[in-house]
């Protein structure tokens, strides 16, 4: 009696659990599922682009650099008899600035002497016909070849500034051997300090737009917002294939000596006016390696799309587009950078 009535219980609990699941299981099939929100839009600002006329300047990083510079020395293993001048001291061209031990230049000296007392005698004997031609010519040929070793031992013993200028590096001293190395290069060097020089790297499509007696202006980090007047002295006549870039030499006037070389700054080149579409730097984008350009503009869906574009000048802070942009474009200047194609934007002011 007490079995059969516990199973009856366990017969109900099963039935009224099994229903209970049934039930659940209907609701949950006729429910429908909850749609998914709609991404936020991410906040944008645009401009359209601008048909303009602007001043073609280019800016060019720069180093000052002398106008000429001489490293004086003697022949290598020759002691260094005299040093006339020190860091700092203003030489003109033709100075003497140091002077060689001179040994081999008093025997060359000697063997002049010797070689002209020769060319004497043999001349006077071809007078009266005691020595054939032939002799005379050999006595003239040695006079020469030894007139010539006192020559160059002369300038290699007695050194003189080619340049006027003043004396930057000082490498030796009287009593030492001269020996050239890559840090000692010279007995002094000499640099010509007035005018200076910048040297910048200029595009090759600019080839045209640069000649000789174009003005320049040079802003220097040592002398703050001042600007010095330069002037193209010449254009180096080929480009680097690797840079596509050529040589531009400009010419800065330092009579007061308030430049130096080594300072730093920067050179402005006006190349004439360039007209076009232009957009805000801050629009521009490019893919990793440089080769791809691209917009985000924004449609009247207010969906952001990506366009390819073809870059021209940039001045300033503005983007010259060559193709690729209408002028009715909304083109993305603020939050591209977490923009991708077809992202759901929302234009602010």
């Amino acid at each position: 009696m007490i079995m059969r009535k516990k199973f009856w219980i366990v017969l109900v609990v099963v039935v009224l659990v099994g229903g209970a699941l049934f039930v659940l299981s209907q609701r949950d099939s006729s429910e429908e599922p909850d749609e998914e929100e709609p991404p936020e839009a991410s906040p944008v600002k645009t401009v359209q682009p601008e048909e303009l006329t602007l001043p073609g300047e280019r800016s060019y990083a720069t180093t000052l650099q002398p106008w000429e510079t001489a490293h004086i020395s003697g022949s290598t293993g020759t002691l260094i008899d005299a040093v006339h001048v020190r860091e700092g001291d203003h030489v003109s061209r033709g100075q003497l600035v140091a002077e060689m031990y001179d040994s081999e230049l008093r025997q060359a000296e000697v063997e002049k002497r010797t070689a002209r007392a020769e060319l004497e005698r043999s001349e006077r004997l071809a007078e009266v016909g005691a020595v054939p031609g032939q002799q005379l010519e050999q006595a003239e040929a040695q006079y020469e070849s030894a007139s010539t070793t006192v020559e160059l031992l002369g300038k290699n013993t007695r050194l003189t500034s080619p340049i006027g200028g003043v004396v930057t590096d000082k490498y030796f001293v009287a009593g030492e051997q001269f020996a050239s190395t890559a840090e000692t290069p010279s007995i002094v060097t000499v640099q010509q300090l007035d005018p200076l020089k910048a040297v910048v790297d200029v595009s090759e499509r600019f080839w045209r737009n640069v000649d000789a007696g174009m003005e320049a202006v040079v802003r220097l980090d040592a002398h703050g917002s001042r600007s010095f007047d330069g002037v193209v002295e010449r254009t180096l006549p080929t480009v680097r294939p690797d840079s596509r870039t050529f040589q531009v030499e400009i010419r800065i006037d330092n009579d007061d000596g308030k430049l130096s070389s080594g300072m730093s700054g920067r050179v402005r080149l006006n190349m004439g006016d360039i007209s076009g579409m232009f957009i805000p730097r801050t629009a521009m984008r490019t893919e990793p390696g440089g080769d791809t350009h691209y917009v985000f503009v924004v449609d009247d869906e207010e969906t952001a799309r990506r366009i390819d574009v073809k870059p021209g000048e940039r001045i300033e802070e503005y983007q010259q587009i060559v193709d690729g942009l209408d002028k009715d474009h909304q083109v993305v200047i603020e939050g591209a950078a977490r923009l991708s194609d077809g992202a759901s934007v929302q234009v602010v002011d």
